[in-house]
């Protein structure tokens, strides 16, 4: 009996030596190109952050910082501007960590699924609530006096958004405003500074629900002269030929 005993014992330290450590590529690896929710224990404080490639991460509260993995004295260390953390295990869908200045307050990564097609989010949309005025039959009234050199096939109303890979861009009126479109990976918000009204900017779209016809969203925006913030919630847009 006391054999056995000590074959499991030995057994068991026999694991413990052989767990297999981290490296910095199996870290990377499990970062790059993918959206987090990411949570502090003992924090109420709960965000998103992604991945884009080896050296750009966004959080969904408008910040986009610089990262890196880092070694030393055989710990896994992830460096970004907001600090650095600790990593001490990886798995498929779940990394953990430690903030490294106070390595009793633990923070737990765990992987977000896709949420939606990117690829139906391209191409031209308007607003639902403006619908019923593009289809009525009523003659339109003719659009008021533009800018020099501008005739009267330069105006927009309701506003036209169209959606590439990289980019979003909004008609209005005699205006073009134009912002890079960054997409999570996981297809749940996209960030963006887009000028939409004469007041206010979209900094963050969160994708509800896209399908080939209707795209649902949360929309925050900002006053651009008082910084007031807006949501709006539910906001339906629907495609167009254009």
């Amino acid at each position: 009996m006391k054999g056995k005993i000590l074959i499991y014992i030995c057994l068991i330290f026999t694991l413990i030596g052989c767990k297999k450590h981290l490296t910095t590529d199996e870290v990377e690896d499990a970062l790059r190109g993918n959206t987090f929710i990411s949570k502090a224990k003992g924090v109420d404080l709960i965000h998103r952050v992604d991945f884009q490639d080896s050296i750009l991460a966004a959080f969904e509260n408008d910040n986009r910082v610089l990262w890196r993995i880092l070694k030393n004295d055989g710990k896994i260390y992830l460096e970004q501007l907001f600090g650095v953390l600790e990593i001490y295990d990886v798995d498929s869908n779940v990394i953990k960590g430690r903030i490294s200045v106070n390595d009793t307050i633990e923070v737990t990564l765990t992987k977000q699924e896709i949420l939606n097609e990117k690829d139906l989010l391209y191409g031209s949309w308007v607003e639902e609530k403006y619908l019923s005025s593009m289809n009525s039959d009523r003659p339109k009234p003719p659009p008021p006096p533009g800018p020099e050199g501008t005739t009267g096939d330069d105006y927009h109303l309701p506003p036209i958004y169209e959606i590439t890979k990289d980019s979003i861009s909004v008609r209005y009126q005699y205006r073009t405003e134009k912002s890079e479109f960054l997409i999570f990976n996981s297809v749940c918000c996209a960030m963006m500074k887009l000028n939409r009204e004469s007041e206010k900017t979209d900094k963050l779209w969160e994708i509800i629900n896209v399908t080939d016809s209707v795209l649902t969203i949360n929309r925050s925006s900002v006053n651009r002269y008082s910084q007031k913030h807006y949501n709006d919630e539910n906001v339906r847009f629907i495609k167009i030929e254009n």
